[in-house]
């Protein structure tokens, strides 16, 4: 097997030979990791597969990925205690800075989009729709809930495209889509056309699967978090931008007469449609990433990307190592299951994360919007507008210089243990914002200010989350079809959420069902529900390692074949390759163990 890879090598240079090899555990749960520690490793056989090497062992179903790197050294230069092993710290691969940008500034576009009407939308129920204020929350949370149930029909869709024609594509049109529907929403003038113009959004929004697809495809394991932890920031940032737009360009005639008072027909058209001046300036957001993502955004998709943009790859020579290793894992069965054990835990989870987040989004107008008498605190759109633009840059602030420190440390499910945890804490604070509004309002700006803090902290759970659903996926060529489920998911809570809980604080201010505080006593406990939920299922993906032996044998066949060595030599004299010692290598000794107790316990829990 050595033979038919090794680089042919000219000149007298004195070279060693390392032949690095990846377990990949078949199907269906396509865990895969580097072996790190020098080992020895009994082949019989080898076999090519979709232009790869593999090595196989049926006997144990595991599949090891062959990648072979000649090093060229001088004669003076050698010595025999030199360690082919890589540097125990990987070495962090840098991120592609602009094709990030980008995808950073698609996500940004679309919660500008989407909470530039939260501040004004109980308002302009009250003035376009005619609803008594008393009645509003009955509707409030339809407007939200529509949207998520017409995206929850259509985003799987967009997922599963965009792993046929590609990620790009996709991407702008879901943006083209929301520019539609939010200069629609401004220009509304019945119930029945504000919930159009949202459903029409929940139709063509699939860009925030592409974005996270995209995002993974151009990112690997040493740089992923940090990707990763760019797009709640990028969200926040967004939610921090669309409610000031919201919140201080409503009704631009009344509150600026001298700025637009006095525009002729533009002042007219504003005073008629006193909402579309910051659907507007939203929709400008959008059409600036369209205009940059189309040309400037490269496409991630393997099938669609250019495959003579690929550099050849490196002959080796002297000073310089060639590695022939295939770019992609194929697992052994053609199609890998989506709806595993593992997946179905990590997207339960997802969902009732966005249950209760969606239901936070719709809650906190309508309880800053209302009256005092009808369980809120009378703010006006220009506050409401203030608090969630707070809102965005606490968590904007969290996610830039908490969470990487945070995730670096604990890793993502440690971190994404605690975070969850302040998430009922959130919810407590809006009853008791009400009860001290006879104090003052600076009183009540401060619980509020403390309710924004604490939802920023766990708003960190939605990176986490989100690096464990890419995690779980079988293969690269599924991350668009995962992320599309995910987001199925994510608007299927956010279908329940919003009109959930609106109506159920109308109807606790409206009959006084536990002195008008029901709705937050419902909302706490689903929280400390979903919190078991949580740990239940987080228990399960990351069981105790100290209970699990190093190295557990699969059987004492495999075990027996398990040869440690400290250096391994290979049989260059064996043409056939059928039995070679290799070393293996990977990451470091620590981090390896680590990696392999993980796995290792995985595979005992499914009765391995």
């Amino acid at each position: 097997m050595l033979h038919r890879h090794c680089p042919k090598l000219e000149g007298k240079l004195v070279h060693k030979i390392r032949l690095d090899i990846l377990r990949y555990s078949a199907y269906p749960y396509n865990i895969w990791w580097s072996l790190t520690r020098a080992e020895g490793l009994k082949c019989e056989g080898s076999k090519r597969g979709h232009g790869n090497e593999w090595l196989n062992d049926q006997r144990v179903n595991w599949l090891y990925r062959v990648s072979l790197t000649a090093h060229t050294m001088s004669s003076t230069n050698l010595d025999e205690r030199t360690t082919l092993l890589p540097s125990p710290h990987p070495k962090v691969t840098p991120l592609p800075r602009f094709q990030v940008f980008i995808l950073m500034m698609m996500r940004m576009t679309e919660p500008i989009s989407y909470m530039v009407i939260f501040p004004f939308v109980n308002q302009m129920m009250e003035e376009v729709a005619h609803i008594p204020k008393e009645k509003i929350g009955y509707y409030a949370g339809l407007i939200e809930s529509a949207f998520a149930i017409v995206q929850f029909l259509f985003v799987y869709c967009w997922g599963a495209l965009s792993d046929r024609i590609g990620r790009k594509v996709v991407a702008l049109s879901g943006l083209v889509g929301v520019i539609i529907s939010v200069l629609g929403f401004g220009l509304s003038t019945s119930l029945g056309m504000m919930i159009a113009t949202r459903c029409i959004a929940g139709v063509m929004n699939g860009n925030v699967v592409v974005v996270k697809t995209m995002l993974a495809e151009i990112t690997d394991e040493t740089n992923q978090a940090r990707a990763f932890a760019l797009m709640p920031a990028s969200y926040a940032a967004g939610a921090t931008i669309g409610p000031l737009l919201g919140g201080f360009l409503s009704h631009p005639v009344e509150r600026y007469p001298e700025v637009f008072g006095r525009l002729g027909f533009l002042t007219v058209f504003l005073r008629d449609f006193p909402y579309f001046l910051p659907c507007f300036l939203a929709s400008l957001c959008n059409l600036s990433a369209i205009i940059l993502g189309y040309f400037y955004l490269e496409e991630t998709f393997v099938a669609k990307a250019s495959k003579s943009s690929r550099p050849p790859p490196p002959q080796a020579s002297s000073y310089r190592s060639a590695s022939i290793e295939p770019e992609s894992l194929i697992p052994l069965q053609p199609k890998p299951s989506l709806f595993t054990s593992q997946i179905i835990r990590v997207l339960t989870t997802w969902f009732f994360l966005n249950l209760l987040s969606s239901s936070y989004q719709a809650i906190v107008p309508l309880f800053c919007y209302s009256p005092y008498s009808a369980g809120g605190v009378n703010f006006n759109p220009s506050k409401i507008g203030l608090l969630l633009s707070i809102n965005g840059v606490t968590a904007l602030l969290a996610q830039t210089l908490i969470f990487p420190d945070l995730e670096r440390r604990l890793g993502p499910v440690k971190t994404y243990r605690i975070v969850i945890t302040f998430l009922p804490l959130v919810f407590a604070c809006l009853p008791l914002a009400h009860w001290v509004y006879p104090l003052g309002v600076i009183v009540v700006w401060i619980v509020l200010g403390g309710m924004v803090a604490v939802k920023a902290i766990s708003n960190m759970g939605i990176v986490c989350n989100n690096l464990l659903i890419n995690n779980s996926a079988p293969s690269r060529d599924t991350l668009g079809t995962l992320n599309g489920i995910a987001q199925s998911a994510s608007s299927l809570a956010r279908a329940f959420g919003p009109a959930t809980a609106t109506s159920l604080f109308a109807l606790s201010n409206e009959h006084n069902l536990l002195g008008g505080q029901l709705v937050h006593v419902v909302l706490v406990g689903v929280r400390l529900l979903s919190l078991l939920v949580h740990i239940e299922c987080l228990q399960w993906l990351t069981p105790k390692l100290t209970d699990v032996p190093p190295y557990p044998p699969v059987n004492d066949a495999f075990a027996e074949r398990q040869v440690r060595l400290e250096e391994a030599s290979c049989n260059l004299d064996n043409d056939d390759g059928k039995l070679c010692f290799a070393t293996l290598a990977g990451f470091s000794k620590r981090l390896q163990r680590r990696a392999f107790l993980r796995v290792a316990s995985v595979c005992i829990r499914l009765g391995f």
